[in-house]
């Protein structure tokens, strides 16, 4: 398997193009080069190129806020301006546009756009922080954006566009890795310990590149934080790639012997035990099964609502993280 880190341990992103990937998504830790390498290879093979963010709010900010160019880091070899035209950001260098930015419901809205000339998507930040609102729908407008993006260059022979999803290791609760499937295969890296997982045109990587995660651990802030108990989300998230919004207390696998088929939906099958304590897992039973459809969750709800008193008491186990998000978002439960 081709390296995935330069001899400095920063992220290789020339060597995960090299995999010929047409989705790659890169999750991870703080500062590890997901963004600053991502963006230095797309400049430096020349490589047209739409950057986009989550909010038209984000894109905005950006093109009044010279400072906060994310390209200002590869000056002054490289000299690249950032401006406004309408809805989107003109990206140039040397009075040539090398590329746009635009907000992902940007592109929804605009007529006739053409996108022929761009061979990568780098979508930064598809995952935000805790106090940003996330939309249920930025999964389908993801799609609907590349779709667009992407027209028919594959029916002529050309490669499909290439698609970087980058983000800090906030949330698996994710729109968009739901959308594009990804929730258990990051989750079973996560239980292997494995740092790249590549099939069918689909590269993930988390990386944990420890000459890097040590350097950061010894920084003013971080040397702090570790010691303070309340900044272990924090600190699990920026330094040792771990989904730092989800609480797993809930989390674990538990043997099915002494328990008795109750009801499922969906991909969630629900076991309980003599004493009412419920286990939500994958193996799959006939009793009581719900399809996945909205009338048939809203009749779910109807009749197990209690399930949502087990979760507040503690007396329900969930045998895998996306299980545990996935009935939160069904009984709609914030905590």
């Amino acid at each position: 398997m081709t390296n995935i880190y330069t001899p400095d341990g920063w992220l290789d992103v020339p060597a995960l193009a090299a995999r010929g990937c047409w989705l790659n998504v890169i999750t991870g830790p703080r500062q590890v080069g997901k963004t600053y390498g991502t963006l230095k290879y797309i400049i430096e093979e020349k490589r047209p190129f739409i950057l986009m963010r989550r909010t038209v709010e984000e894109v905005q900010f950006l093109g009044i806020n010279t400072e906060v160019n994310p390209f200002k880091v590869f000056e002054p070899e490289h000299e690249i301006s950032m401006d406004r035209a309408g809805k989107i950001l003109n990206i140039s260098e040397d009075g040539e546009i090398i590329g746009i930015c635009l907000g992902l419901p940007t592109v929804a809205t605009i007529r006739g756009f053409s996108a022929s000339r761009f061979t990568d998507i780098i979508f930064d930040e598809f995952i935000p922080e805790k106090h940003v609102i996330q939309r249920k729908t930025e999964g389908d407008a993801l799609l609907n954006a590349y779709t667009t993006i992407n027209g028919n260059r594959e029916l002529e022979g050309r490669p499909p566009v290439r698609l970087w999803l980058l983000a800090n290791s906030n949330n698996i609760n994710s729109p968009i890795l739901t959308s594009l499937g990804l929730v258990d295969p990051i989750l079973r890296m996560r239980e292997k310990g494995q740092e790249v997982y590549q099939k069918d045109g689909v590269l993930i990587v988390q990386p944990g590149s420890m000459k890097i995660i040590k350097k950061r651990s010894e920084t003013a802030m971080m040397k702090h934080l570790k010691k303070t108990k309340s900044a272990e989300r924090f600190t699990g998230m920026a330094l040792e790639n771990e989904f730092s919004y989800n609480d797993q207390t809930l989390v674990g696998k538990m043997p099915l012997g002494g328990l008795k088929p109750l009801t499922g939906i969906g991909m969630a099958y629900v076991w309980q035990r003599d004493d009412g304590f419920l286990y939500i897992c994958r193996a799959p039973h006939r009793t009581e099964i719900y399809d996945d459809s909205e009338y048939m969750r809203e009749r779910f709800r109807d009749n197990y609502w209690w399930i949502f008193d087990q979760y507040r008491s503690g007396e329900i186990r969930f045998a895998d993280l996306h299980l545990l998000e996935y009935i939160k978002a069904l009984f709609d439960i914030k905590f």
